[in-house]
């Protein structure tokens, strides 16, 4: 006994094994640099479009929250073309975002659907999950990380755990620069994961003991839930017997209006069947006094994989359900189109109403001709005509133009992308 704790002592003294983490991550940071990006003019063509628009825009005294939208709206099918060239599987299928807050046990529900052992999500009572991952069903694992500039590498099963809060606050920046998510294909059941991506996220509200960098991430849980198509919910009943603010908070932020929203009360197997009966009710009740219309609640244990109780469609159903829909994704070529065609009407919407105010000051000037006469007139005249300057439409209608443009030379540079990336 006492040789094998001596060798052990050696072995944690010896440099190899003393800098094995360090050399670990000085592989992770060289591989991500050395990446490189398709050899696909119309792939670089499309993000420095956008690049361009966005350096422009933000420093244009007419950007608005329509631009805001526009643009990380681009800045997401920019993401998913990446995904279609680099990740062939993930493409068409219907994409529920996990989101929930601090220990909400978002990975080890996702855990809980990977049939292969040897893949699994970084789980832990601190905040694991840093880089967004998108998990989908694959004959074979495999695990890639993404660049920004459209490359990937491949990453083996010790290196995909790793990828935590506490690994991330081992280098001196923000990992998620060099790798801003993940693709996983790995074994999953055909009836719920054969045409859906499961999308987990960084809590929305990380404690004290995390990194710098996690601040960060309620940004990157918004953009990943707005990605979505329908959102998976989950609160942690080891800590909560009801819905927290924060929880309320982000659904309110992200929209729920336009997804699907599914609540699982993960962690049930620590709560008796009274008290997960009690909580049902409690979430029902505050969620109907938001005026949250969900798609059904589950009780749900990852550790014994199965829901204990649910009102609506169980967790399964839900799945189910989700998993035959995959043409609620359109093709990343109408969703450009469509994302423009909203930002185009709000500008439109914008023009019209002042225009409509210009029409006012107009009727007021008129007025006071008729009824104030010459003097009143000329009193508000001067007045009148500096607030019709200031609701000029000129950078409005040029903010237009330009959208206009962009839609069609980011329409020819997305179709020839995906041609030259088959």
């Amino acid at each position: 006994m006492r040789s094998g704790h001596v060798h052990r002592n050696e072995r944690s003294r010896s440099p190899e094994y003393a800098h094995g983490d360090m050399w670990t991550r000085f592989q992770l940071v060289s591989r991500l640099l050395s990446a490189q990006p398709p050899q696909n003019a119309a792939r670089l063509s499309f993000s420095k479009l956008i690049g361009e628009y966005e350096a422009k825009a933000t420093s244009s005294a007419s950007w608005s929250t329509a631009d805001t939208s526009l643009i990380a709206s681009l800045k997401l099918i920019d993401r998913e073309l990446d995904i279609q060239l680099g990740f062939p599987e993930l493409p068409g299928r219907t994409i529920a975002g996990v989101v929930g807050g601090f220990s909400s046990g978002k990975s080890e529900f996702i855990n809980s659907f990977i049939l292969d052992r040897a893949v699994r999500l970084a789980i832990g009572m601190r905040p694991v999950t840093a880089v967004p991952s998108y998990v989908t069903a694959r004959d074979t694992s495999v695990v890639r990380g993404f660049t920004p500039n459209g490359g990937h590498i491949d990453l083996d099963a010790e290196d995909f755990k790793r990828m935590s809060h506490a690994f991330l606050r081992t280098f001196d920046f923000d990992l998620k620069t060099l790798m801003p998510f993940m693709c996983v294909g790995t074994l999953m059941d055909p009836a719920y994961f054969g045409q859906l991506c499961l999308l987990d996220t960084p809590g929305y509200n990380p404690p004290a003991m995390a990194s710098p960098y996690s601040l960060q991430d309620r940004l990157t849980a918004v953009r990943a839930a707005q990605q979505s198509d329908a959102v998976i919910w989950l609160i942690g009943l080891d800590v909560n017997g009801t819905v927290p603010s924060s929880d309320l908070d982000f659904v309110r932020e992200i929209g729920h209006t336009g997804h699907q929203v599914y609540v699982v009360l993960n962690k049930a197997d620590l709560k008796s069947q009274a008290e997960i009966e009690s909580i049902m009710e409690q979430v029902q009740a505050v969620l109907d006094h938001e005026g949250l219309t969900v798609a059904g609640i589950s009780a749900y244990s990852s550790k014994q994989r199965e829901v204990l109780l649910h009102s609506g469609p169980s967790l399964l159903s839900f799945l189910a359900q989700l998993n035959q829909d995959s043409q609620a994704r359109k093709p990343l070529a109408q969703r450009l189109v469509s994302v423009f065609e909203t930002y185009e009407y709000a500008l439109r919407e914008h023009i019209s109403a002042i225009q409509s105010q210009k029409r006012c000051i107009n009727d007021l000037q008129l007025d006071a001709l008729e009824f104030g006469g010459e003097a009143v007139y000329q009193k508000i005249l001067d007045r009148l005509g500096q607030l019709d300057i200031m609701l000029s439409t000129s950078p409005l209608e040029k903010a237009l133009e330009e959208a206009q443009l962009l839609r069609a030379v980011l329409s020819t540079a997305l179709d020839k992308s995906l041609m030259q990336g088959t």
